[in-house]
């Protein structure tokens, strides 16, 4: 071809595909078939290409007499969307969506798509790759701070020995990553002497997940021991392995009962002894990581006395502050005192207890389940 041809070509191509796609728009593109589906704190939308939409208009209709209302919008060729929703304040029962696919002549809409069913599946399960019965998975939990790393307590796992497979426990770590949960790795404790009739475990989690720890306060070391309890701190050492240092206690009894980790997984709060035991007195002890060593810096005592008892609390995600879940009353009878007890300031010194004050007076008392606290300690929940 005479250059000149072929330039002359070139431009009646170019032309051809834009009067096609001129002549495309003249008209809206056909209905899209929706589909909704769960996802973890979430939904998601697929459809299928439309011929001749641009761009696809997500429309959520909340209430039952409302309007439908514009939520999302996505370029061609896009097919999905998925976003997050608070589970606990989503109003499930009426809501719907419909998808509006478009072009520049105008917009054609899906049928309604109600997603009231799914609200059971967006809230998610995790199960672990090891399972058995009595395995009591999910026992205790904890949640990194950046929300992407999370660890389940199973004390009635079983595992391997040379005289075979023994019921000690494990912990299982799952991360989330490209939309999706999946088991990271399952961790065990070294195998205890005795297990009694409980096993109980509680664990924590640094903010990027990468150390975890571990308190067993039913660990006995001897057959019907008191000076019970083990802490196991494992650590992330790149590719799928794992450390994992044994916290030396001093003295025991139930050492492990609650443990509490700060997001840079260098302080360490462990809860122990019992307030029926006047030898092994209620304490919390703060460890720090110095020189790859965890060392003992702090013992925060409580009051002790057989009407009082604090036996669950939290480190806040910055180290500075502790809280315990405590109540005072004779033993076997209800709780005549409940409230919350706190420690910060340097060295963790300052106390403050905070009275659980009810609008109706019982005569069983109250009772009182988990505890949180905010990531600097400024607020808890109880």
């Amino acid at each position: 071809f005479h250059a000149s041809t072929l330039k002359s070509f070139c431009f009646c191509l170019v032309a051809m595909a834009a009067g096609a796609s001129s002549h495309a728009q003249t008209s809206a593109p056909a209905a899209p078939s929706l589909t909704v589906g769960p996802e973890i704190k979430g939904l998601r939308f697929d459809w299928e290409p439309v011929a001749g939409a641009t761009r696809y208009e997500l429309e959520y209709k909340p209430y039952e007499n409302s309007e439908f209302v514009h939520r999302w919008t996505v370029d061609a060729p896009a097919t999905m969307i998925m976003f997050r929703i608070p589970l606990h304040l989503y109003f499930w029962t009426y809501a719907q969506y419909r998808l509006a696919a478009c072009n520049d002549a105008g917009c054609t809409r899906s049928e309604a798509v109600p997603v009231s069913l799914l609200r059971r599946y967006a809230v998610g399960y995790f199960k672990p790759s090891q399972t058995r019965i009595s395995q009591q998975f999910g026992d205790d939990t904890d949640l990194s701070a950046d929300g992407r790393n999370f660890v389940s307590a199973a004390p009635g796992d079983y595992i391997a020995s040379s005289e075979g497979p023994r019921e000690g426990g494990a912990i299982y770590l799952f991360r989330f990553n490209a939309g999706v949960w999946r088991e990271r790795v399952r961790l065990e404790p070294t195998i205890p002497p005795f297990v009694e009739s409980s096993n109980a475990m509680s664990v924590a989690i640094s903010a990027d997940g990468s150390t975890v720890a571990l308190g067993m306060p039913d660990y006995f070391h001897e057959e019907f021991d008191e000076q019970s309890g083990e802490v196991f701190v494992f650590h992330h050492t790149g590719s799928n392995n794992w450390t994992r240092t044994r916290i030396r206690a001093g003295s025991r009894g139930e050492f492990g009962r609650w443990v509490g980790l700060n997001d840079a997984g260098d302080t360490l709060a462990v809860a122990r002894g019992g307030h029926a035991n006047p030898d092994l007195p209620p304490k919390i002890t703060i460890y720090k990581l110095i020189d790859g060593v965890w060392q003992p810096v702090r013992d925060i005592n409580n009051r002790y006395g057989r009407t009082e008892y604090c036996d669950k609390g939290v480190l806040s995600n910055d180290g500075s502050t502790v809280a315990e879940s405590c109540h005072e009353g004779p033993i076997g009878s209800p709780p005549t005192r409940v409230y919350i007890r706190t420690h910060w300031g340097p060295n963790w010194t300052t106390r403050v207890d905070l009275p659980l004050e009810m609008t109706a007076s019982s005569e069983y008392g109250y009772g009182h389940g988990g505890i949180a606290i905010r990531g600097t300690g400024k607020t808890v929940a109880w």
